[in-house]
């Protein structure tokens, strides 16, 4: 034992892991790591931790984050998820937000989602009913710790408080309770527009919302918060032209900043990604993937950049379609990447095309959202398609296996008579890591890859 370790206090370690939601999100913010059981698991996903999606507006950030929050909350069934709105948006079609986990959405019970209102509740009085949710918590820390099939580094299964996902949206928008004494004595006549207080409203602001991301980021890692929230990106007015304003992040842009977030809120955030979107649209200016009657602009691909991440490596961009009227659309997501990515693992033309992992099913941009809803197989052979072209395109890591030999010989292997079996049972597998037991096997790429070898 050494001196330091003879003399320093013991303290509490809080392992926590990232939280699975069974979209491209997992792999772009993390890895594969051995589990208890060999199985190599998706390290990605949501943590404990501060998790945050900034864009311009009408550039689905708050689509992306409910999108990704509701999934992650209808895989882990016991976590419940509390919604704060800002801006009165997103609680106006609450049916939109509770059918974004598509597939996944008889596994989110409404009544496990508590939605607050920003008109009703400050960020003051948002702070208690958190601060409620973590004494309670903690006074059943036993009832809410839970076994995961991740290794520490005694080869133990890591340990982890049952999650409580929290989406801000958005944090530009939250108000403290100064803003209303002020605007109240401006009211009553104490003050005016025109005071010199009034100038310094937005500076209290951001005082307090520095301080609510520095005891929050603590908070969130102690009681197993997931905490996702949402920023408005604008742009920075330059007041020098010979000395630019420099970028917040090295991948992002210049003279563009988050606004009214407070000054911790890009450091303390462990995923920092933006949003940027583009209309889809076909030569007929149609929608390039309806689901029946379609609206010609209700569907845009939208880019995320991670532009800061403390789990994977940044500067990686991944796209997702959403829809106005319907949210983010996954097996869509993973149908339009592997199109990017000139039909990787499929057979077929650009206008019809069957994949590797299922040709008995013909796909086209007109009918796989229908096809993905109503059978399973093509979610899942999907899902391990896009699987397979992120990591061989993205992944830079050391890895268990070499990549560069194509992996869609995979694929033709399984297509032998005396694999059917092994290909049905990958089929009928699942993507995401669970401490509870499921219906479906877990089995990640590699694990394919370990059961073909």
């Amino acid at each position: 034992m050494s001196l330091l370790s003879e003399t320093m206090p013991a303290t509490q370690q809080y392992n926590t892991v990232a939280f699975n939601t069974g979209t491209l999100f997992d792999l772009a913010t993390g890895g594969f790591d051995q589990g208890k059981d060999g199985h190599l698991y998706l390290t990605g996903g949501l943590g404990c931790q501060f998790n945050s999606i900034v864009g311009k507006n009408g550039n689905f950030k708050s689509t992306i984050a409910a999108g990704l929050i509701t999934r992650a909350a209808a895989i882990y069934q016991d976590s419940g998820l509390m919604i704060y709105d800002t801006e009165n948006s997103i609680s106006q079609d609450k049916e939109r937000i509770e059918a974004m986990p598509e597939e996944l959405r008889s596994r989110l019970n409404p009544e496990d989602i508590v939605w607050i209102s920003s008109s009703q509740y400050s960020l003051e009085e948002l702070d208690e009913l958190i601060l409620q949710h973590c004494q309670n918590k903690s006074e059943r820390i036993k009832d809410f710790t839970i076994e995961t099939p991740f290794l520490d580094r005694n080869n133990q299964p890591i340990k982890q408080v049952i999650p409580t996902f929290l989406l801000v949206d958005s944090f530009t928008e939250a108000y403290c309770d100064k803003e209303d004494e002020m605007l109240n004595d401006m009211k009553s006549g104490k003050s005016g527009m025109g005071d010199s207080a009034s100038n310094t409203i937005y500076m209290k602001d951001g005082n307090k919302k520095t301080l609510w991301t520095r005891v929050m980021r603590r908070r969130c890692e102690q009681y197993g918060i997931v905490l996702v929230i949402t920023g408005h990106y604008d742009q920075k007015m330059a007041m020098d032209m010979y000395h630019p304003n420099p970028k917040e992040t090295v991948f992002g842009k210049q003279d563009w900043v988050v606004k009214g977030v407070g000054s911790k809120f890009k450091f303390l955030s462990s995923i920092y990604a933006r949003t940027e979107a583009q209309l889809l649209i076909d030569a007929n200016k149609e929608a390039l993937y309806p689901n029946g009657a379609t609206a010609p602009k209700d569907i845009f691909e939208v880019d995320m950049y991670i532009d800061r991440c403390k789990s994977m490596q940044a500067g990686t961009c991944t796209p997702f379609v959403c829809s106005q009227s319907t949210g983010l659309l996954n097996a869509a997501t993973y149908y339009n990447f592997i199109r990017n990515n000139e039909y990787y693992g499929c057979n077929g033309s650009k206008q019809k095309q069957q994949l590797k992992l299922l040709p008995d099913v013909t796909l086209s941009r007109g009918t796989i959202r229908q096809l993905a809803e109503a059978n399973e197989h093509v979610r899942r052979a999907l899902e391990i398609t896009a699987h397979f072209c992120f990591i061989k395109n993205s992944y830079v890591n050391k890895l268990p296996y070499d990549l560069n030999k194509d992996p869609l010989n995979l694929f033709d292997y399984l297509m032998s008579d005396k694999n059917k079996d092994l290909k049905q049972e990958i089929l009928n597998s699942r993507s995401y890591w669970s401490y509870k037991k499921e219906d479906k096997p877990y089995m990640s790429v590699f694990d394919i890859l370990n059961r073909v070898k």
